[in-house]
């Protein structure tokens, strides 16, 4: 089951980020606690359409995970952007068709949206391959690479 987080979510998302920070701990050196929970609320003021977080439970009312998706203009104004900020499927239910139905959930909000294009960053990991493949299966094409050094 598929639903729009709202505030009182607000501990759920922080479980699952920190599950998602356990994963991979290089992005607990990123943000803090307090910047990860403001993040998060911005994520879900009920007055900007522009900006989402969707969360997935299991058959049992337990988190299965949540993607977080907000909205952008290139500064010409030409151009509509989608952007997935965060996808995240507890291990436990992994191959049990979150990760599609987040992603489906995010390709009807840009619509609603008239987006043009979508857009996110893959972390280059042990499930790098897997996942590209998924999101070509999507449609998707790579068309960067980031690269990060820590100082």
């Amino acid at each position: 089951m598929l639903r729009i987080a709202t505030k009182d979510d607000i501990e759920t998302i922080k479980k699952l980020y920190n599950n998602f920070i356990e994963e991979y701990p290089d992005f607990g050196k990123i943000a803090s606690p307090e910047e990860i929970e403001s993040f998060a609320l911005s994520f879900l003021d009920e007055t900007s359409p522009d900006k989402m977080v969707v969360l997935a439970f299991d058959d049992t009312g337990e988190p299965a995970g949540m993607v977080a998706f907000s909205y952008e203009e290139n500064r010409l104004r030409t151009v509509s952007i989608g952007h997935r900020d965060m996808i995240w499927v507890e291990k436990n239910h992994r191959k049990e068709g979150y990760s599609k139905e987040l992603m489906d959930a995010f390709h009807t909000w840009a619509s609603s949206m008239e987006c043009n294009f979508l857009r996110f960053n893959v972390l280059h990991d042990k499930l790098f391959n897997k996942m590209s493949k998924f999101y070509k299966d999507l449609g998707y094409r790579p068309i960067d690479t980031t690269f990060i050094k820590e100082i």
